[in-house]
Protein backbone atom coordinates (compact mmCIF):
# COMPACT_ATOMS: atom_id res chain seq x y z
CA UNK A 1 0.00 0.00 0.00
CA UNK A 2 3.23 2.65 0.30
CA UNK A 3 3.23 3.08 -3.39
CA UNK A 4 -0.41 3.77 -3.87
CA UNK A 5 -1.04 5.73 -0.83
CA UNK A 6 2.30 7.50 -0.63
CA UNK A 7 3.38 8.18 -4.31
CA UNK A 8 0.42 7.88 -6.66
CA UNK A 9 -1.85 10.57 -5.03
CA UNK A 10 1.55 13.11 -5.56
CA UNK A 11 1.98 12.14 -9.28
CA UNK A 12 1.30 15.90 -10.42
CA UNK A 13 -1.67 16.09 -13.22
CA UNK A 14 0.56 18.61 -15.10
CA UNK A 15 4.25 19.85 -16.36
CA UNK A 16 6.60 19.96 -13.33
CA UNK A 17 6.61 24.04 -12.60
CA UNK A 18 9.84 25.68 -11.36
CA UNK A 19 8.23 26.58 -7.80
CA UNK A 20 8.16 22.89 -7.12
CA UNK A 21 10.54 21.35 -4.27
CA UNK A 22 14.13 20.46 -6.18
CA UNK A 23 14.13 17.69 -4.17
CA UNK A 24 10.02 16.36 -5.18
CA UNK A 25 11.83 17.08 -8.97
CA UNK A 26 14.51 15.37 -8.74
CA UNK A 27 13.02 11.96 -6.55
CA UNK A 28 10.35 12.04 -9.02
CA UNK A 29 12.67 11.83 -12.36
CA UNK A 30 14.71 9.31 -10.54
CA UNK A 31 11.65 7.40 -10.08
CA UNK A 32 10.96 7.73 -13.67
CA UNK A 33 14.53 6.70 -15.20
CA UNK A 34 14.48 3.64 -12.39
CA UNK A 35 11.02 2.77 -14.87
CA UNK A 36 12.51 3.50 -18.15
CA UNK A 37 15.39 0.94 -17.16
CA UNK A 38 13.24 -1.71 -16.88
CA UNK A 39 12.61 -1.75 -13.03
CA UNK A 40 9.26 -1.89 -11.41
CA UNK A 41 8.48 -1.16 -7.60
CA UNK A 42 7.57 -4.91 -6.97
CA UNK A 43 9.57 -6.61 -9.57
CA UNK A 44 10.29 -9.93 -10.80
CA UNK A 45 8.26 -11.67 -7.96
CA UNK A 46 8.01 -15.52 -9.69
CA UNK A 47 4.82 -17.03 -7.91
CA UNK A 48 5.71 -19.79 -5.54
CA UNK A 49 3.18 -22.92 -5.22
CA UNK A 50 2.81 -24.45 -1.69
CA UNK A 51 1.65 -27.86 -0.60
CA UNK A 52 0.19 -28.84 2.74
CA UNK A 53 2.40 -31.28 4.63
CA UNK A 54 -0.75 -31.88 6.90
CA UNK A 55 0.12 -29.72 9.66
CA UNK A 56 3.56 -29.90 8.98
CA UNK A 57 3.90 -26.86 7.36
CA UNK A 58 4.38 -26.33 3.94
CA UNK A 59 6.64 -27.02 1.03
CA UNK A 60 7.11 -24.94 -1.97
CA UNK A 61 6.72 -27.12 -5.15
CA UNK A 62 6.51 -24.88 -7.85
CA UNK A 63 9.81 -26.10 -9.81
CA UNK A 64 8.23 -29.73 -9.34
CA UNK A 65 4.44 -28.51 -10.99
CA UNK A 66 6.34 -26.56 -13.52
CA UNK A 67 5.02 -23.16 -12.13
CA UNK A 68 7.84 -21.63 -11.32
CA UNK A 69 7.79 -19.22 -14.49
CA UNK A 70 10.59 -16.33 -15.39
CA UNK A 71 7.46 -13.58 -14.70
CA UNK A 72 7.00 -10.97 -12.72
CA UNK A 73 4.00 -12.32 -11.38
CA UNK A 74 0.27 -10.17 -10.19
CA UNK A 75 -2.63 -12.16 -9.53
CA UNK A 76 -3.51 -16.08 -9.10
CA UNK A 77 -7.08 -16.64 -9.70
CA UNK A 78 -8.61 -20.58 -9.05
CA UNK A 79 -11.55 -22.20 -11.05
CA UNK A 80 -12.40 -25.24 -12.10
CA UNK A 81 -11.81 -24.27 -15.96
CA UNK A 82 -11.87 -27.76 -17.56
CA UNK A 83 -15.06 -29.38 -15.41
CA UNK A 84 -12.84 -31.94 -14.53
CA UNK A 85 -13.78 -31.65 -10.32
CA UNK A 86 -9.77 -30.14 -9.97
CA UNK A 87 -8.67 -26.52 -9.88
CA UNK A 88 -7.26 -24.84 -12.14
CA UNK A 89 -5.01 -21.82 -12.29
CA UNK A 90 -5.02 -18.25 -13.75
CA UNK A 91 -2.10 -15.71 -13.50
CA UNK A 92 -1.66 -12.59 -14.73
CA UNK A 93 2.11 -11.07 -15.05
CA UNK A 94 3.48 -7.83 -15.73
CA UNK A 95 6.02 -9.03 -18.01
CA UNK A 96 5.10 -10.90 -21.30
CA UNK A 97 2.64 -13.54 -21.30
CA UNK A 98 0.40 -11.06 -19.36
CA UNK A 99 -1.66 -14.27 -18.74
CA UNK A 100 -1.32 -18.08 -18.36
CA UNK A 101 -3.44 -20.49 -17.47
CA UNK A 102 -2.45 -23.73 -15.88
CA UNK A 103 -4.21 -26.66 -16.28
CA UNK A 104 -4.19 -29.24 -13.38
CA UNK A 105 -4.82 -32.72 -14.70
CA UNK A 106 -5.27 -34.67 -12.16
CA UNK A 107 -6.08 -38.69 -12.98
CA UNK A 108 -8.68 -38.70 -9.90
CA UNK A 109 -12.03 -36.54 -10.80
CA UNK A 110 -13.71 -37.76 -7.26
CA UNK A 111 -11.94 -36.51 -5.10
CA UNK A 112 -13.31 -33.35 -4.66
CA UNK A 113 -16.69 -31.93 -4.75
CA UNK A 114 -18.01 -28.12 -5.81
CA UNK A 115 -20.50 -25.96 -4.03
CA UNK A 116 -22.27 -23.00 -5.29
CA UNK A 117 -24.16 -20.94 -2.55
CA UNK A 118 -27.40 -18.63 -3.47
CA UNK A 119 -28.49 -16.86 -0.28
CA UNK A 120 -32.01 -15.80 -0.11
CA UNK A 121 -31.76 -11.87 -1.08
CA UNK A 122 -33.02 -10.37 2.25
CA UNK A 123 -30.81 -11.55 4.83
CA UNK A 124 -28.57 -13.02 2.80
CA UNK A 125 -26.97 -11.22 -0.20
CA UNK A 126 -27.66 -13.45 -3.63
CA UNK A 127 -24.05 -14.37 -4.05
CA UNK A 128 -23.08 -15.10 0.19
CA UNK A 129 -20.59 -13.35 -0.01
CA UNK A 130 -19.23 -13.72 3.46
CA UNK A 131 -20.50 -17.43 4.12
CA UNK A 132 -18.65 -19.91 5.38
CA UNK A 133 -18.62 -24.15 4.26
CA UNK A 134 -17.60 -26.27 6.77
CA UNK A 135 -17.42 -29.86 5.02
CA UNK A 136 -15.89 -33.14 6.37
CA UNK A 137 -16.52 -37.11 5.53
CA UNK A 138 -19.28 -38.69 7.31
CA UNK A 139 -16.90 -41.70 8.75
CA UNK A 140 -14.08 -39.20 9.60
CA UNK A 141 -15.41 -36.00 11.02
CA UNK A 142 -12.27 -34.60 12.62
CA UNK A 143 -11.25 -34.06 9.05
CA UNK A 144 -13.03 -30.23 8.42
CA UNK A 145 -12.13 -28.28 5.63
CA UNK A 146 -13.37 -24.59 6.27
CA UNK A 147 -13.70 -22.10 2.94
CA UNK A 148 -15.25 -18.64 3.08
CA UNK A 149 -16.82 -17.19 0.36
CA UNK A 150 -15.12 -13.84 -0.79
CA UNK A 151 -16.02 -11.25 -3.56
CA UNK A 152 -12.12 -11.09 -3.99
CA UNK A 153 -8.41 -11.66 -2.11
CA UNK A 154 -5.22 -11.05 -3.43
CA UNK A 155 -3.78 -8.49 -5.87
CA UNK A 156 -7.40 -8.00 -7.78
CA UNK A 157 -7.87 -11.71 -7.98
CA UNK A 158 -11.72 -13.03 -8.09
CA UNK A 159 -11.62 -16.64 -8.73
CA UNK A 160 -14.51 -18.89 -9.30
CA UNK A 161 -17.63 -18.21 -7.32
CA UNK A 162 -17.86 -21.86 -6.68
CA UNK A 163 -16.39 -23.15 -3.40
CA UNK A 164 -14.20 -26.09 -4.09
CA UNK A 165 -13.00 -29.01 -1.44
CA UNK A 166 -10.30 -31.57 -2.41
CA UNK A 167 -10.67 -34.84 -0.83
CA UNK A 168 -7.85 -37.45 -0.76
CA UNK A 169 -8.73 -41.29 0.00
CA UNK A 170 -11.57 -40.02 2.94
CA UNK A 171 -15.03 -41.53 2.65
CA UNK A 172 -16.93 -40.30 -0.27
CA UNK A 173 -19.69 -39.68 1.94
CA UNK A 174 -19.96 -36.20 3.06
CA UNK A 175 -21.25 -33.77 5.97
CA UNK A 176 -21.65 -29.70 4.55
CA UNK A 177 -22.46 -26.91 6.81
CA UNK A 178 -23.01 -23.56 5.64
CA UNK A 179 -23.04 -20.41 8.17
CA UNK A 180 -25.29 -17.97 6.50
CA UNK A 181 -23.80 -14.23 7.13
CA UNK A 182 -27.19 -13.60 8.29
CA UNK A 183 -26.73 -15.74 11.13
CA UNK A 184 -28.61 -19.05 10.18
CA UNK A 185 -27.12 -22.17 9.94
CA UNK A 186 -27.81 -25.03 7.53
CA UNK A 187 -26.48 -28.59 7.74
CA UNK A 188 -26.74 -31.29 4.68
CA UNK A 189 -25.72 -34.91 4.91
CA UNK A 190 -25.29 -37.26 2.01
CA UNK A 191 -23.34 -35.57 -0.26
CA UNK A 192 -21.39 -37.03 -2.69
CA UNK A 193 -18.12 -37.15 -4.10
CA UNK A 194 -16.86 -35.99 -7.43
CA UNK A 195 -19.95 -33.92 -7.71
CA UNK A 196 -21.22 -30.24 -8.17
CA UNK A 197 -23.79 -28.86 -6.07
CA UNK A 198 -26.15 -26.19 -6.12
CA UNK A 199 -27.09 -25.00 -2.20
CA UNK A 200 -30.24 -22.06 -2.30
CA UNK A 201 -30.76 -21.09 1.37
CA UNK A 202 -33.12 -23.22 3.18
CA UNK A 203 -34.31 -25.26 0.20
CA UNK A 204 -31.40 -27.68 0.22
CA UNK A 205 -28.76 -28.81 -2.01
CA UNK A 206 -29.08 -29.78 -6.10
CA UNK A 207 -26.65 -31.65 -8.09
CA UNK A 208 -25.78 -29.83 -11.09
CA UNK A 209 -24.65 -31.42 -14.37
CA UNK A 210 -21.55 -29.74 -16.18
CA UNK A 211 -22.82 -28.61 -19.79
CA UNK A 212 -20.31 -27.22 -20.98
CA UNK A 213 -18.14 -28.55 -23.53
CA UNK A 214 -14.51 -30.23 -22.70
CA UNK A 215 -11.54 -28.07 -22.80
CA UNK A 216 -9.73 -30.47 -24.81
CA UNK A 217 -12.39 -30.40 -27.48
CA UNK A 218 -12.08 -26.58 -28.16
CA UNK A 219 -9.70 -26.21 -30.62
CA UNK A 220 -6.33 -23.95 -29.89
CA UNK A 221 -5.05 -21.53 -32.45
CA UNK A 222 -1.53 -23.14 -33.84
CA UNK A 223 0.98 -20.15 -33.61
CA UNK A 224 4.32 -20.63 -36.40
CA UNK A 225 7.00 -19.12 -34.61
CA UNK A 226 9.22 -18.91 -37.47
CA UNK A 227 6.89 -17.07 -39.28
CA UNK A 228 6.39 -14.12 -37.10
CA UNK A 229 6.89 -10.68 -38.39
CA UNK A 230 10.21 -8.70 -37.39
CA UNK A 231 10.39 -5.07 -35.87
CA UNK A 232 8.09 -2.35 -34.19
CA UNK A 233 5.81 -1.36 -36.85
CA UNK A 234 4.19 1.62 -36.24
CA UNK A 235 0.12 2.69 -37.53
CA UNK A 236 0.63 6.36 -35.76
CA UNK A 237 4.18 7.22 -37.52
CA UNK A 238 5.91 9.62 -36.58
CA UNK A 239 8.79 12.26 -38.15
CA UNK A 240 12.05 10.63 -38.23
CA UNK A 241 15.08 12.82 -36.94
CA UNK A 242 17.24 14.49 -39.05
CA UNK A 243 20.43 12.81 -39.24
CA UNK A 244 23.59 14.60 -40.60
CA UNK A 245 26.39 12.01 -41.76
CA UNK A 246 29.40 11.93 -43.68
CA UNK A 247 29.47 10.45 -47.28
CA UNK A 248 32.03 8.86 -48.97
CA UNK A 249 34.13 11.99 -49.94
CA UNK A 250 34.00 13.43 -46.87
CA UNK A 251 30.82 15.54 -47.22
CA UNK A 252 28.06 16.16 -45.04
CA UNK A 253 24.69 14.69 -45.86
CA UNK A 254 21.24 14.47 -44.41
CA UNK A 255 18.43 12.19 -44.50
CA UNK A 256 16.20 14.54 -45.00
CA UNK A 257 17.61 14.35 -48.92
CA UNK A 258 15.42 10.77 -49.15
CA UNK A 259 12.28 12.33 -48.54
CA UNK A 260 10.25 11.24 -51.87
CA UNK A 261 11.02 7.36 -51.31
CA UNK A 262 10.96 4.95 -48.40
CA UNK A 263 14.58 4.48 -46.81
CA UNK A 264 15.86 1.71 -44.56
CA UNK A 265 18.70 3.74 -42.37
CA UNK A 266 20.66 0.61 -41.34
CA UNK A 267 23.35 1.10 -38.75
CA UNK A 268 26.10 -1.24 -39.17
CA UNK A 269 29.57 -1.71 -38.10
CA UNK A 270 32.66 -4.02 -39.68
CA UNK A 271 33.46 -6.00 -36.59
CA UNK A 272 30.03 -6.59 -36.20
CA UNK A 273 29.80 -10.53 -38.07
CA UNK A 274 25.73 -10.18 -37.51
CA UNK A 275 25.97 -6.47 -39.43
CA UNK A 276 27.96 -8.18 -42.11
CA UNK A 277 25.74 -11.30 -42.89
CA UNK A 278 22.95 -8.99 -42.65
CA UNK A 279 24.76 -6.25 -45.73
CA UNK A 280 25.46 -9.60 -47.78
CA UNK A 281 21.56 -10.32 -47.98
CA UNK A 282 20.66 -6.96 -48.62
CA UNK A 283 23.54 -6.74 -51.21
CA UNK A 284 22.26 -10.01 -52.99
CA UNK A 285 18.70 -8.20 -52.68
CA UNK A 286 19.46 -4.57 -54.05
CA UNK A 287 17.93 -4.89 -56.97
CA UNK A 288 14.53 -6.20 -55.79
CA UNK A 289 14.31 -2.88 -53.26
CA UNK A 290 15.31 -0.54 -55.98
CA UNK A 291 12.54 -1.72 -58.49
CA UNK A 292 10.11 -1.05 -55.26
CA UNK A 293 11.26 2.25 -55.35
CA UNK A 294 13.03 2.03 -52.05
CA UNK A 295 16.43 2.54 -51.10
CA UNK A 296 18.73 1.63 -48.43
CA UNK A 297 21.48 3.85 -46.37
CA UNK A 298 24.16 1.86 -44.74
CA UNK A 299 25.59 3.99 -41.82
CA UNK A 300 28.73 2.65 -40.55
CA UNK A 301 29.60 3.24 -36.68
CA UNK A 302 33.14 2.32 -36.62
CA UNK A 303 34.97 4.33 -33.58
CA UNK A 304 31.79 6.12 -32.51
CA UNK A 305 32.41 5.99 -28.21
CA UNK A 306 29.66 5.79 -26.02
CA UNK A 307 30.87 9.56 -24.97
CA UNK A 308 30.14 11.23 -28.20
CA UNK A 309 33.81 11.29 -29.49
CA UNK A 310 35.36 9.61 -32.61
CA UNK A 311 37.91 6.95 -32.29
CA UNK A 312 40.22 5.84 -35.06
CA UNK A 313 37.84 4.20 -37.87
CA UNK A 314 38.25 1.07 -39.71
CA UNK A 315 37.48 0.51 -43.09
CA UNK A 316 33.77 0.81 -43.58
CA UNK A 317 34.02 1.56 -47.49
CA UNK A 318 36.17 -2.02 -48.25
CA UNK A 319 33.58 -3.70 -46.32
CA UNK A 320 30.86 -2.58 -48.40
CA UNK A 321 32.76 -3.14 -51.59
CA UNK A 322 33.95 -6.77 -50.85
CA UNK A 323 30.24 -7.52 -50.60
CA UNK A 324 28.99 -6.15 -53.61
CA UNK A 325 26.29 -3.26 -51.87
CA UNK A 326 25.86 -1.03 -53.95
CA UNK A 327 22.89 1.34 -52.58
CA UNK A 328 23.60 4.34 -50.15
CA UNK A 329 26.41 4.21 -47.83
CA UNK A 330 27.74 6.65 -45.35
CA UNK A 331 29.70 7.42 -42.13
CA UNK A 332 27.60 8.35 -38.85
CA UNK A 333 28.44 10.60 -36.58
CA UNK A 334 28.11 10.50 -32.87
CA UNK A 335 25.35 12.68 -32.22
CA UNK A 336 23.32 9.99 -34.75
CA UNK A 337 23.68 7.37 -32.29
CA UNK A 338 22.19 9.73 -29.46
CA UNK A 339 19.01 10.67 -31.29
CA UNK A 340 18.65 7.16 -32.71
CA UNK A 341 18.79 5.94 -28.55
CA UNK A 342 15.87 9.05 -27.56
CA UNK A 343 13.91 7.86 -30.64
CA UNK A 344 13.70 4.21 -29.01
CA UNK A 345 13.15 5.18 -25.29
CA UNK A 346 10.30 7.22 -26.42
CA UNK A 347 8.32 4.76 -28.46
CA UNK A 348 9.41 1.91 -26.08
CA UNK A 349 9.85 3.54 -22.66
CA UNK A 350 13.10 1.78 -22.16
CA UNK A 351 16.25 3.16 -21.27
CA UNK A 352 18.76 0.49 -23.22
CA UNK A 353 22.20 1.43 -25.49
CA UNK A 354 21.80 1.18 -28.90
CA UNK A 355 22.60 -2.02 -30.37
CA UNK A 356 24.04 -3.00 -33.53
CA UNK A 357 22.56 -3.81 -35.95
CA UNK A 358 19.31 -1.87 -35.66
CA UNK A 359 17.09 -0.11 -38.89
CA UNK A 360 14.94 2.28 -38.93
CA UNK A 361 12.16 1.81 -42.13
CA UNK A 362 11.44 5.48 -43.21
CA UNK A 363 8.25 6.38 -45.56
CA UNK A 364 8.15 8.50 -48.39
CA UNK A 365 6.98 11.23 -46.10
CA UNK A 366 10.17 11.19 -43.76
CA UNK A 367 8.29 9.64 -40.80
CA UNK A 368 9.09 6.60 -39.03
CA UNK A 369 7.34 3.21 -39.98
CA UNK A 370 9.38 0.17 -38.51
CA UNK A 371 12.23 -0.34 -36.25
CA UNK A 372 14.10 -3.74 -36.43
CA UNK A 373 16.89 -4.31 -33.40
CA UNK A 374 19.17 -6.79 -34.84
CA UNK A 375 18.90 -8.50 -37.90
CA UNK A 376 16.40 -7.78 -40.24
CA UNK A 377 15.31 -10.37 -43.08
CA UNK A 378 15.13 -8.86 -47.05
CA UNK A 379 11.77 -10.82 -46.77
CA UNK A 380 11.15 -8.69 -44.04
CA UNK A 381 11.44 -5.56 -45.42
CA UNK A 382 10.23 -6.09 -48.85
CA UNK A 383 6.49 -7.12 -47.25
CA UNK A 384 6.62 -4.10 -44.75
CA UNK A 385 7.83 -1.81 -47.97
CA UNK A 386 4.06 -3.16 -49.52
CA UNK A 387 2.29 -2.21 -46.58
CA UNK A 388 3.78 1.11 -46.33
CA UNK A 389 1.10 2.93 -48.24
CA UNK A 390 -1.75 0.81 -47.19
CA UNK A 391 -4.42 1.68 -45.32
CA UNK A 392 -4.55 2.10 -41.04
CA UNK A 393 -6.97 -0.88 -40.50
CA UNK A 394 -4.88 -3.28 -43.18
CA UNK A 395 -1.75 -2.08 -41.15
CA UNK A 396 -3.24 -3.14 -37.37
CA UNK A 397 -2.18 -6.85 -38.05
CA UNK A 398 1.21 -6.20 -38.40
CA UNK A 399 0.95 -5.06 -35.13
CA UNK A 400 1.04 -8.37 -32.75
CA UNK A 401 2.24 -11.45 -33.82
CA UNK A 402 -1.05 -13.10 -32.58
CA UNK A 403 -4.80 -12.57 -33.75
CA UNK A 404 -7.03 -11.07 -30.66
CA UNK A 405 -9.29 -7.73 -29.73
CA UNK A 406 -7.67 -4.81 -28.34
CA UNK A 407 -8.95 -3.15 -25.35
CA UNK A 408 -8.02 0.46 -26.94
CA UNK A 409 -8.07 1.17 -30.62
CA UNK A 410 -4.27 1.78 -31.39
CA UNK A 411 -5.45 3.97 -34.17
CA UNK A 412 -6.29 6.68 -31.86
CA UNK A 413 -3.11 7.52 -29.91
CA UNK A 414 -1.55 10.99 -30.89
CA UNK A 415 2.38 10.74 -30.58
CA UNK A 416 3.07 13.94 -32.06
CA UNK A 417 1.84 15.75 -29.20
CA UNK A 418 4.26 14.06 -27.06
CA UNK A 419 6.85 14.71 -29.53
CA UNK A 420 8.73 17.91 -28.78
CA UNK A 421 11.51 19.20 -31.06
CA UNK A 422 13.31 16.41 -30.91
CA UNK A 423 12.93 15.18 -34.59
CA UNK A 424 15.19 18.64 -35.32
Amino acid sequence: MFFWGRVAPQTPEEELTPSAKPGYIRNFRNLNLRISEGNSFSGYERNPFFINLEGKGFANVSGLLGSDFDDDGRAVATADWDHDGDLDLWITNRTSPRIRLLRNNHPQHDESVAIRLIGNGTTTNRDAIGARVTISPESHPEHRQIRTVRAGEGFLTQSSSWVHFGLGGFDKKLRVQVEWPGGETETLNGLDAGKRYLINQSKGAREIQVNAPAVDDIPVPQIDETGQEEGLWLVNRIPFPKLVYKGKEGSLKSTREFIGKPVLVNLWAAWCEDCLQELSEFAENQEKISDLGATILALNADGLTTDGQEAATLDGWSELSRLGFGLDSGKARPENLGKMEILIEFLTSRRKPLSIPTSFLIDSKGELAAIYQGVVSCRQIVSDLALLEASSQEQIPRLSPRQGKWFENPLTVDNTTRLGDYAT
